[in-house]
């Protein structure tokens, strides 16, 4: 058994509530370690169970929770056990990289404004300057968060994000598979300056493009990042159209960088003739 904060558990209350339950009985034989065990789940912890792959029964996973007022265990079983298995292992994932190596104060905050910790990485871009040839690569401490009761599958991203700035107005042709997205939140830490910098690019008619590497083995291929300066935030795009949107952001890239390359050739022309 796995004990889990129960604060971390909010997000699968459909879950809980779509449950068999079943009463546990501890033998009093070792007394100390139940009142270990009573003292810690009346301190907001949950115990998770998760059973092999190869028992061969139904039940794949099953929580169990302590009422201090009855004094008496209870059992959890999902009737969704393949959708409860998911959203658990989340959680369990979840809590590993927050807590990192260096203890439980190391990692990022779990919950923010009512939103689940889905992912917690880098984040690496380069700025644009006017010279084509010259690039400012910078990166930032990057969390993603979700709304209370979804669920984003994060076990295989890579723990670091390269993204690509493009000015928006050229994404005015992918409009229509923005608007079918899946919404997310991301949240930058640490640096500062280099967060104020990007908040001012992305100000300036910017937005993010994250490609995922094909070697990572995960359903999303693209998501879009946009600041929004009036409430502060940065918000995270991930078109269900993957397929179509990749194709089209790649389409969007290459053009820019053929409009680049033609301003690039014409202002080296303007310095050959006024020479």
């Amino acid at each position: 058994m796995q004990l889990i904060p129960q604060q971390l558990l909010s997000t699968l209350g459909p879950l809980f509530r779509n449950s068999q339950l079943a009463q546990f009985r501890f033998t009093n034989q070792d007394c100390d370690s139940l009142k270990g065990l009573c003292r810690l789940m009346g301190n907001g912890f949950a115990g998770c169970m998760l059973f092999p792959h190869i028992s061969p029964c139904e039940v794949r996973v099953l929580m169990l929770v302590y009422s201090s007022k009855k004094k008496i265990f209870m059992g959890l079983i999902p009737y969704d056990q393949s959708g409860f298995v998911s959203a658990i292992r989340q959680v369990i994932t979840t809590r590993k990289q927050a807590m990192g190596l260096g203890g439980v104060n190391s990692g990022p905050v779990q919950i923010v404004n009512n939103k689940f910790l889905a992912w917690s990485g880098v984040m690496e871009w380069q700025e644009p300057r006017p010279d084509p040839n010259s690039c400012s690569k910078r990166w930032l401490p990057s969390h993603i968060y979700v709304n209370q009761g979804e669920i984003l599958r994060t076990e295989q991203w890579p723990r670091k994000l390269s993204m690509q700035l493009i000015p928006q107005q050229l994404l005015t042709t992918l409009v229509p598979l923005f608007r079918n997205s899946r919404l997310v939140q991301f949240h930058f830490t640490k640096d500062l300056e280099t967060l104020k910098s990007l908040c001012r690019i992305m100000d300036n008619g910017f937005a993010g493009c994250v490609h995922f590497s094909s070697k990572a083995s995960c359903e999303v291929r693209v998501l879009m990042l946009l600041y929004s300066s009036e409430k502060k935030i940065f918000i995270g795009l991930i078109p269900h159209d993957q397929s179509n949107f990749v194709n089209g952001i790649r389409r969007v890239i290459a053009n820019q960088q053929q409009v680049l390359q033609r301003n690039l050739e014409q202002e080296q022309q303007q310095r050959g003739m006024g020479g």
